[in-house]
């Protein structure tokens, strides 16, 4: 069964956003359980959606406590999120 886990992302800025964008990237490749597909949508000038499917509800847990750390440390960029997660009904 896969796993959707769905962040949304408004930042200060559009120089935030960017940023967040960029250093999201390569903090994810580096340390995030294999995906079965990422996208990011950029959802207004300062705001984007992470959207990614996981084999297991495990790796998403694990993927959700690193993308939690990331943000934590970006808590000065971001000025809110909401995270939701669930099971893939369709494609």
């Amino acid at each position: 069964m896969n796993i959707a886990r769905i962040r949304n992302v408004e930042c200060y800025s559009e120089d935030n956003l960017v940023w967040l964008n960029d250093n999201w990237g390569k903090y994810n490749t580096e340390k995030m359980p294999k995906a079965v597909s990422r996208t990011a949508v950029r959802t207004g000038p300062e705001s984007i959606m992470h959207i990614a499917i996981y084999s297991s509800e495990e790796e998403s847990n694990a993927a959700n406590v690193i993308a939690e750390e990331f943000l934590t440390s970006a808590k000065n960029r971001i000025k809110e999120y909401i995270t939701f997660h669930g099971e893939v009904m369709g494609e």
